[in-house]
């Protein structure tokens, strides 16, 4: 499948596996193997785009950022979309009868040095749903 797709958007939602295993449910070893084999070739690797929903106080910090570039740089990924978290669906999600842990959106500030942390390392990054001055 991943030969006749354009793009593989592919989530990395923390890089530490015991903080990834408390929000997810779920450790992410088969995550981290399977975007390893795809990124080996050469061909699917550049079509990959590593996306990072950044929640704050949860995985916008340094250290995590730091292990994500060093991951990506390692399996020479390129590309990266961070989406910034927002609470709109938290309304939706009572009005369905369900409860939503609700986290902080990440400052403009912390945004922006996420960025450059990543494009530090040659990493093209875009952030979604923001319009960067310059």
């Amino acid at each position: 499948m991943a030969e006749i797709c354009d793009w593989i958007l592919y989530d990395l939602k923390h890089m530490d596996p015991e903080r990834h295993a408390f929000y997810t449910g779920v450790r992410p070893d088969l995550i981290w193997e399977n975007i390893t084999r795809l990124a080996a070739d050469l061909e699917l690797r550049e079509k990959i785009i590593i996306r990072v929903p950044l929640l704050h106080g949860v995985n916008d910090d340094e250290a995590n950022l730091e292990a994500l570039r060093d991951f990506m740089t390692k399996r020479h990924l390129a590309h990266a979309n961070l989406l910034p978290y927002h609470n709109m669906g938290i309304g939706k999600a009572r009005e369905a009868g369900l409860v939503q842990e609700e986290f902080k959106m990440p400052s403009d500030e912390d945004l922006l040095r996420a960025a450059g942390q990543l494009r530090a390392a040659g990493i093209q990054v875009e952030i979604m749903g923001y319009e960067e001055d310059g």
